[in-house]
């Protein structure tokens, strides 16, 4: 029994120790962990900024808002000029080769990116023509009448417009009412316009570079338009 008590004994001594030194081990670690640096000064938020550190702040505030004040000009700016001067990639066709040829030399004096192809298409075209005679005979002798003149002119001899003179085709409306008007002054004879579509080759020219509306201004602006027929597509680039 006397061993059996001594062994309890220093079996509890020996816990007690234990216990004491890692309690003493546990507060020295929870000391370094969170002790302050030294050199560092710790200032709650409710506390207020030193002179120093509230300009340099209200510095940076400053710099911030005339950034987004800048940035917002900008933006504004570029919004109205893409709204007032849009820019556009338009595509130019004629039916004419001299036209096109026209077109190609400006393209290239003013260094443009372009391409161009021919295609097929349907484009009005305004005849012009005085009504059948009852006869004819009749119709000959207008023709006649019209050569004499210097005017060219042919009678149709078939179909629903069989003994019709025709005096031309034109590309334009304008075109065709200016010839009536120069005619119908030299002669007694009424003429009239039939506006039709006929298919016809054409050359198209896309420009293959953004330019303004007033630079595509300033291009037609060299050519004679009421002569050149020329159809304009303002395609978004």
């Amino acid at each position: 029994m006397k061993w059996l008590f001594f062994i309890i004994v220093l079996v509890n001594a020996a816990f007690f120790g234990w216990a004491h030194m890692m309690k003493h081990n546990t507060a020295q670690v929870n000391e370094h962990v969170y002790a302050p640096p030294v050199s560092t000064s710790i200032r709650l938020l409710s506390e207020p900024a030193n002179s120093e550190e509230q300009a340099a702040m209200t510095k940076a505030k400053q710099q911030s808002q005339e950034m987004e004040a800048s940035l917002q000009k900008a933006l504004t700016v570029a919004k109205a000029n893409s709204e007032t001067n849009p820019m556009v990639c338009p595509q130019l066709e004629v039916e004419k080769s001299a036209d096109d040829a026209q077109i190609i030399q400006a393209l290239k004096k003013l260094n443009w990116k372009y391409s161009e192809k021919q295609v097929m298409g349907k484009r009005p075209k305004f005849w012009l023509y005085i009504e059948a005679p009852d006869t004819q005979e009749q119709a000959r002798e207008i023709v006649k009448v019209l050569h004499n003149r210097s005017i060219d002119s042919f009678i149709i001899t078939r179909g629903e417009m069989k003994n019709r003179i025709s005096l031309g085709l034109y590309s334009s409306q304008e075109g065709a009412d200016e010839a009536r008007k120069r005619i119908e002054s030299k002669l007694n004879y009424k003429l009239n316009i039939y506006r039709h579509l006929r298919t016809v080759s054409l050359h198209q020219i896309d420009i293959e570079q953004p330019i303004s509306n007033e630079a595509l201004e300033k291009l037609l602006s060299q050519f004679d338009l009421t002569k050149m027929m020329i159809k304009i597509e303002k395609n978004p680039c």
